[in-house]
Parts: C-alpha cells; structure tokens; sequence
C-alpha cells in the first residue's frame, strides 16, 4: 500500500509536532514513490514508499545506510524510520 498524502501528513504532524510544512511528489523512483516534506528552517524530509511488497528493498537500503554512517560516510541521508 503507497502512502496517501493524509497519511504523509499524519506521518509529519507525529514526527514533528508544532510545525507547518508542504510536500510534493518527486519524479523517478521505478520501484517506488518519493515524497518531499519542507519545513520551514527544519532539515528536509524525504519520505520512500516501496508499497506492500518492498519489505526487502527497504531492509536493504536501511542496512546500506547504517553501513555508511558506521564508516562516517558524511552526506548520505540518515533514517529515521
């Protein structure tokens, strides 16, 4: 299931409470749908929606990640669930 923009929002309203925001579709992403979230002076968000079947992609990636930061790779974005 990809992420509806009300629940895009309800995903933001919880993560960062007390602040307005936008979000708009990106384009790209054969294998999912990516969403940017802007904030006004807060780090951008960038939501991936690998639907119902991306469990795996998703698990892989987080772990590429992790290993990046782990190695103080700087410039990659950082997880956050």
């Amino acid at each position: 299931m990809q992420y509806a923009q009300t629940q895009i929002s309800q995903v933001m309203c919880q993560y960062v409470p007390g602040h307005s925001f936008s979000y708009e579709r990106l384009s790209g992403g054969g294998n999912n749908v990516l969403w940017k979230v802007l904030f006004d002076g807060l780090p951008q968000f960038v939501i991936k929606d690998y639907g119902s079947d991306g469990s795996e992609r998703l698990a892989r990636e987080w772990a590429f990640l992790r290993k990046l930061a782990g190695n103080k790779i700087s410039n990659v974005p950082v997880p956050i669930w």
